[in-house]
């Protein structure tokens, strides 16, 4: 009998061993990694804040005793600075639950080398998302579509090639003869020497984000890390944050945009904690700049994307202003849209307008508009039209007065 209590309990003994024993967290080795590398410093204060909460989510060893590995794509403290606004309170900095969100946003439950990363298209994420994988030209027009997509239809039938960003590839394709771009060869020979690998370097893409070619493993198998130049969030979870922080805390002073520490108080009119806090887009924080900085490159967007018709008519009306009509220029369609994040947003259309309803005449215009959504500005900071109109220096979101809603 004794002989059995021992052999059992020599087996439960080995089985116990048999389980990994970590006595790290993913955290850990990952600050391990990248803390004081100088462009990661936000992104290592945010993991800092949220460690209990990663680890929690995101442990090293299984319930059944397997060890786990991830891959984390570690923002540059850059992309922050071009996603959040400087002159008012870090929105990952007082909102804890949008921290922890937006990390976990950036997590794989794998570990996965820059060769698996290369052959992907889709990625399930930790958050149990699931996002797509596209490749980015070095070479601009190696990423344009073989036509223009006008909803017009060519009847010819040229053999040529086209570089397809997705594949990498330059593939056969039958033109119509009209609509071309400059991602159209007459033969496999031309796109190659256009856009093929020895002339065009190409990185991978998740959620708009451009993936650094450099990447560190973790030590141990514990996963990989790559650096991104994009934060997946959005501009809207940013503002909510912003203006949530200040209605629950009206009076918040800021010390270098953190709200100030107990060791370092600010006096506040405490007869005003009572009144009801300002929605952050009725309060400016800080005057619009002359000409915004900026701090990271285009992207393609839908011209029939909300926002993009929202400033398409905004600049039509502004620069119907700016050239003192007596009755507005009508805005046509909007030809190219695209995007710039910096502390908001820089839209640069290509426009096409008419000076009535009637008129068969076409004015194009290229415009860049600065958009911030917290400080209610909006303005036209660059214009060239064709035929030239009189360009507006400035215009700026108009705010209802109370004497002007009497």
């Amino acid at each position: 009998m004794s002989f059995l209590c021992v052999f059992t309990m020599a087996v439960l003994l080995a089985l116990a061993s048999s389980k990994p024993t970590i006595e790290t967290d993913i955290v850990t080795e990952i600050l391990k990694t990248i803390d004081g590398r100088d462009e990661m410093w936000r992104v290592v204060s945010y993991l800092k804040e949220s460690r209990d909460d990663l680890v929690k989510e995101l442990p090293l060893v299984s319930p059944e005793g397997n060890k786990l590995s991830y891959t984390f794509f570690a923002p540059t403290s850059f992309a922050f600075t071009m996603q959040t606004p400087q002159d008012t309170v870090d929105p990952l900095f007082v909102d804890d639950a949008l921290r922890k969100k937006v990390l976990i946003r950036h997590f794989a439950r794998q570990s996965i080398s820059s060769d698996d990363l290369a052959k992907l298209d889709k990625l399930v994420m930790a958050d149990s998302t699931e996002v797509e994988l596209s490749g980015k030209s070095g070479i601009e027009v190696c990423d344009l579509p073989a036509i223009e997509n006008t909803g017009l239809s060519c009847y010819a039938a040229y053999p040529s090639f086209t570089f397809n960003s997705k594949s990498g590839k330059c593939e056969a394709y039958v033109y119509g003869g009209c609509l071309k771009t400059e991602n159209l060869f007459d033969t496999e020979e031309a796109c190659v020497a256009k856009c093929g690998p020895t002339v065009n370097t190409r990185s991978k893409v998740i959620r708009d984000a451009q993936i650094q070619p450099e990447s560190v493993q973790l030590p141990q198998n514990f996963g990989v890390v790559y650096f991104v130049d994009r934060v997946f969030m959005d501009g809207e979870e940013v503002n909510t944050a912003i203006s949530d922080h200040f209605k629950r805390h009206p009076n918040t002073a800021l010390c270098l945009g953190l709200p100030c520490s107990p060791e370092a108080p600010i006096d506040v009119d405490v007869t005003a904690v009572d009144e009801p806090a300002l929605d952050i887009r009725e309060t400016p924080l800080a005057p619009p700049p002359d000409s915004p900085i900026l701090l990271g490159g285009y992207r393609d967007i839908s011209s029939n994307e909300p926002d993009v018709k929202e400033i398409a008519e905004f600049a039509t009306s502004a620069l119907s202003q700016g050239a003192n009509k007596a009755s507005p220029f009508v805005l046509s369609k909007v030809v190219k849209a695209e995007r710039q994040v910096v502390a908001g947003f820089n839209y640069r259309l290509q426009m096409e307008l008419k000076d009535n309803a009637d008129s068969t005449d076409s004015i194009v215009c290229n415009i860049v508009v600065f958009d911030q959504s917290w400080t209610s500005t909006r303005q036209i900071t660059s214009s060239d039209c064709n035929p030239p109109i009189i360009v507006p220096r400035i215009e700026t979101i108009p705010e209802l007065k109370a004497e002007d809603s009497s």
